[in-house]
Order: structure tokens, then C-alpha cells, then sequence
């Protein structure tokens, strides 16, 4: 998604209203991952603009997944035009990058989570798949993996 790029994304609102819709109709929430160009990156102001374009749309999201900040008040700054709960998505990037993402989140007190599959699993599962770790070695760096996020988000968060 381009922030502003209004004939670039017209097409994608338009699906992605379509997919608003029936999960309004179903009562289903929708979860929203919003990817920008990781080229270019990403800040607050361009998340503002993604908020407004697609609110303006009626598209009605139940969950946010977004992409990580450096900083608490960047997410601060999102979340009153979110209106819906947000996680941390984190894109594939690597464990120390995706720990201050998570940290910042965390702080923040207006991040509900996060949702970092491939950097908790990624390496150990290709690891696994060329056959230099044993599966239970695999499955053993995932779960020590997961649990330092989880102990990363605790330690840092402000929501009781």
C-alpha cells in the first residue's frame, strides 16, 4: 500500500472494502496487515494516511497488523485513528530489529500484541528442512525463541 497514491490504490480499497463488508454482514472482524514499501519505510505520518484513505473507503477493520516503530510514540501518536486493537507484524526481519519493535510496542500502552511468526521460526525451520538441526532441536530454538518475545513484550509493557 502507497500512502496517497490514490489511482494506485484504488483497486486495492475497492477489495478490500469488498472483504470489509461480508465480514460486517458475518460478524466476522476483519484483521487488517498493512505493508508499506520497505524501501521507502514507514512512519507515522504514513500510517495516518493508510488510516484515513481506507476509513474513508467505509472499511471497517477489527484488527490491526502493522508494521514495527522504533518508538513508543510513534505507536502513540497511530492509535487514536486506528479505531480498532493493533499488533506488531514483523515482516521477516530480523530478531534484533523485530526486539525493538516489539520493545516500543510494549511501552506504548496502545499495542495489543504481536505476531512474528517467520522471525521466530524461520531460521530454525530452514535449518531443520537442510538437515543440519534435528527436528526436536528445531522445535526446542522455536519455543526458546517465542518465549523471548513473550518475556520481552512483558517486561516492557504498560497494559495491566
Amino acid at each position: 500500500y502507497h500512502p496517497g497514491h490514490e489511482e494506485e490504490n484504488a483497486t486495492q480499497r475497492a477489495i478490500i472494502k469488498q472483504a470489509s463488508d461480508w465480514c460486517e454482514t458475518n460478524g466476522v472482524p476483519l484483521m487488517l496487515e498493512i505493508l508499506l514499501d520497505q524501501k521507502a519505510g514507514h512512519t507515522p505520518d504514513d500510517m495516518l494516511k493508510v488510516f484515513a484513505e481506507l476509513h474513508g473507503a467505509g472499511i471497517k477493520v477489527g484488527i490491526w497488523k502493522i508494521e514495527g516503530f522504533e518508538k513508543a510514540e510513534d505507536w502513540q501518536k497511530i492509535a487514536p485513528e486506528a479505531q480498532a486493537p493493533m499488533i506488531i507484524l514483523g515482516r521477516g526481519q530480523n530478531a534484533t530489529a523485530v526486539a525493538t519493535w516489539v520493545e516500543a510496542a510494549a511501552k506504548s500502552g496502545v499495542v495489543d500484541g504481536f505476531a512474528i511468526g517467520r522471525t521466530i521460526f524461520q531460521d530454525a525451520l530452514s535449518a531443520y528442512s537442510q538437515g543440519t538441526i534435528a527436528r526436536a532441536d528445531a522445535i526446542q530454538k522455536i519455543a526458546e525463541n517465542y518465549l523471548k518475545f513473550i518475556q520481552l513484550w512483558e517486561s516492557n509493557s504498560t497494559k495491566q
